[in-house]
């Protein structure tokens, strides 16, 4: 399953897993919640924040200038948390890079050595709202442009680099 869709209504292994894991925390009290993902492509670090209270916000500032506050999905974690604390993703780069390692090391770090957790407001940020989410039906047969085996017929041909403008 995928792990950053699994905490609201999932099915089958993740949701039982999401199901125990909220059940577990329901009474605990929490300073902050920070989700760490890796990522694919070239992407800068950014933070993700649901919610734009200022204490979110002062998590993904504490990360980076550049943030996403996105609406859709409503299955990710730092929904779990929306209300409870302050709650943020990390987009920290991608696996077996070490400049990733050593930024989230000295996010946590700075994190723990916090009186408590800081405000930031959307104008600190170059701050991206998501508006648009694309989903592909499971029957429909993709390809990138430029992928291998681009002879291959597809109804759906997608911009190949995509990632190069994420």
């Amino acid at each position: 399953p995928d792990f950053n869709r699994i905490w609201k209504d999932a099915q089958g292994q993740g949701g039982a897993l999401a199901t125990a894991v909220q059940s577990a925390i329901a009474d605990q009290q929490f300073v902050a919640s920070i989700d760490l993902h890796n990522n694919t492509g070239h992407n800068p670090y950014y933070s993700v924040v649901t919610d734009l209270e200022s204490h979110n916000l002062g998590l993904a500032y504490l990360f980076s200038d550049k943030a996403v506050y996105v609406e859709e999905p409503d299955t990710v974690l730092t929904r779990v948390f929306t209300g409870r604390c302050p709650a943020v993703a990390l987009e920290v780069g991608p696996v077996g890079d070490p400049r990733c390692a050593d930024r989230v090391y000295d996010y946590v770090a700075r994190c723990m050595a916090l009186d408590g957790v800081p405000e930031a407001a959307p104008e600190q940020f170059s701050l991206f709202r998501t508006r648009v989410r694309v989903h592909i039906q499971d029957e429909v047969s993709f390809r990138f442009e430029g992928d291998d085996g681009s002879e291959d017929p597809a109804p759906l041909v997608l911009t190949g680099g995509v990632e190069a403008v994420n």
